[in-house]
């Protein structure tokens, strides 16, 4: 006969929650780098929210931040409005 399986503790669930959250913000993070990337190759302009505004940001733009090192400081907000800096 097979054992019940034990209920994840308040804690294990948390955890695991907090690791799904952190592994789709990385991904979040590199689709911004892609879609940048992408906008630099096609000569596009990108949308962006930046302090609850919507920013437009030209390919030039792109091309000189990217330059500068600013792309590893990409945020991404979670629900409670808290920003977290990228790990790239």
């Amino acid at each position: 006969m097979r054992d019940k399986p034990r209920a994840m503790s308040d804690k294990t669930l948390m955890t695991r929650k907090e690791e799904i959250f952190r592994l789709a913000k990385d991904a979040i993070r590199e689709a911004a780098v892609e879609a940048r990337e992408k906008a630099i190759e096609t000569g596009t302009a990108i949308v962006i929210i930046r302090d609850g505004k919507l920013v437009h940001i030209s390919a030039a733009e792109l091309q000189q931040q990217k330059a500068a090192g600013q792309w590893r400081d990409i945020r991404v907000e979670d629900r409670s409005g808290k920003k977290t800096a990228s790990k790239n």
